[in-house]
């Protein structure tokens, strides 16, 4: 009789056309910055079993080969040795048999989720069932203990009814916006349920009638985002507030005659755009710039002006590093008369 009804439900799922999940934002992504609001980091809570360094990517890459291997087993391509199998014959144990996997529900406040897999109900009154789909490298006995174990720093959710932060709240959560959103297409009450491969066995569990509460999944902010990309914005490094850098003139004859009747030399190397190393008589003294209006900007743009130099001038000439023995020159026009000045480190060198 079940398998007359998962007709139905396969037929009621495929005629419903896909939905856009453009500006829409994963269950997964909510609970975690907005349900959590912990800045998207990883729970406080110690494992009961220690774990290597690279336990994070092999339990991703063994969680995403469980789905696929999961979806071939529901379509009767895998030998039943493999742990997707044994999944599918706990399922049956609980009275469910796996219908479709893999289907895209949304809901209008902008949420969406993938839902693992859609199975129904073996005995009456046949209906249908989400199926959360999860895997855990630690022993059935150890991962009891570790799912309900609440994260030290946020160890309660943001949401009405309140409840706490642990692994297999999350679940619930999760697994009960997929029956909540794919309610409207069915008659009966949809259940959900969590199924999670461990290492020494398969552990399912039915989601509370607590969690199926549409309060909450309520959004914390008016207008739906898209929380992935504000959270890639939020990681990036605060800027520095921008500070104008007096600009650096190209030396004219004017320039070329004041520096000459000092013994100064512009070398034919450019350190950088309308930046010369400086020659006297024959020894490299360092590197000099021209700016006419020297005097009229504040303390600040020139120590950012003269850190363009020393950074330039370390760049170009790699023994100012070690020896410290260069000099950096700025030639400017005095306050009250067009004479050339020459201003070393933000001092007067020689005035003409």
């Amino acid at each position: 009789m079940y398998k007359r009804q998962s007709r139905v439900v396969l037929d009621t799922l495929t005629a419903v056309p896909k939905v856009s999940i453009a500006g829409a934002t994963g269950i997964t992504t909510f609970i975690k910055h907005e349900l959590v609001g912990d800045n998207g980091a990883k729970p406080a809570v110690t494992p009961p079993v220690k774990f290597k360094r690279s336990a994070a990517q092999t339990g991703l890459r063994r969680g995403r080969q469980f789905d696929s291997e999961f979806q071939a087993v529901v379509r009767g391509q895998l030998p039943v040795s493999s742990n997707a199998a044994k999944a599918v014959r706990a399922l049956y144990a609980n009275g469910v048999h796996p219908v479709k996997c893999q289907y895209r529900v949304q809901t209008d406040n902008k949420l969406t989720t993938l839902i693992d897999c859609v199975g129904i109900q073996t005995s009456k009154p046949f209906a249908p069932v989400v199926i959360e789909l999860k895997t855990c490298q630690m022993p059935l006995e150890k991962y009891e203990e570790y799912c309900k174990l609440q994260c030290r720093r946020t160890p309660m959710m943001r949401c009405t009814p309140s409840m706490p932060n642990t692994e297999r709240s999350r679940h619930c959560i999760q697994a009960a916006y997929g029956a909540i959103a794919l309610q409207p297409l069915f008659a009966d009450k949809i259940k959900a349920m969590v199924l999670v491969l461990c290492s020494d066995g398969v552990a399912v569990y039915d989601v509370p009638r607590a969690y199926f509460c549409a309060t909450l999944f309520t959004r914390l902010t008016r207008v739906a985002t898209n929380l992935k990309f504000a959270a890639k914005q939020g990681k990036q490094k605060r800027l520095k507030p921008h500070v104008p850098v007096p600009p650096f003139h190209k030396w004219g004859p004017v320039v070329n005659k004041a520096a000459r009747k000092h013994g100064l030399t512009l070398a034919n190397v450019y350190t950088k755009q309308n930046v010369r190393s400086i020659v006297r008589g024959t020894t490299l003294i360092g590197v000099a710039a021209y700016s006419p209006d020297w005097y009229r900007f504040t303390d600040t743009e020139k120590a950012h002006a003269i850190q363009q130099l020393q950074t330039a001038c370390k760049r170009r000439h790699k023994g100012y590093v070690k020896t410290k023995t260069l000099s950096l020159i700025i030639a400017t026009t005095m306050q009250t008369s067009p004479a050339i000045q020459f201003v070393m480190a933000s001092r007067p060198f020689c005035v003409k």
